[in-house]
């Protein structure tokens, strides 16, 4: 007797190797798009940290350095050691960046962060996303409010 098709036991176990492919599989790539959203929280992040030299550079340059509102007077005003926080919605209102929320590239939310400025000058930007990464805990009760302008 010929047969046509396969038995049931047949396609049962296509099924289970299938499912065991695609649980390896699947896991292999959750890691990558995570690997690969913890990169992008870095490069936002750096992107901010360049921000800073950009504004300080910017302000320096072009700006009206005897102005209270101004981020170049709060730098030049830092005594060794010490620093400044401006926070991503003070980098908004002053112009320097479209939005003070910056989504989180896991999808979930937003990131918070601010901008680090120690004389010197040196710029560094934290940022914290939730369940994905974080370079500081960020604590909003910290901050001096510098008080941003863009001409």
């Amino acid at each position: 007797m010929k047969k046509n098709g396969f038995t049931l036991v047949e396609l049962l176990a296509v099924i289970v190797v299938l499912g065991i492919i695609m649980s390896i599989a699947g896991t292999a790539v959750l890691k990558q798009k995570k690997k690969a959203n913890i990169e992008e929280a870095k490069k936002i992040e750096q992107t901010i940290t360049d921000l800073g030299a950009n504004i300080y550079s910017y302000e320096y340059l072009v700006g009206v350095k005897d102005s209270e509102n101004y981020f170049y007077k709060s730098y030049k005003n830092l005594s060794d050691g010490s620093s400044i926080k401006i926070s991503f919605d003070e980098l908004k209102e002053a112009g320097y960046l479209k939005s003070e929320t910056i989504s989180n590239p896991a999808g979930k939310g937003n990131c918070k962060g601010y901008l680090e400025v120690k004389k010197g000058p040196e710029f560094k930007a934290y940022i914290s996303c939730d369940n994905l990464y974080e370079t500081h805990n960020y604590d909003s009760s910290t901050f001096e409010s510098v008080n941003l302008t863009k001409n």
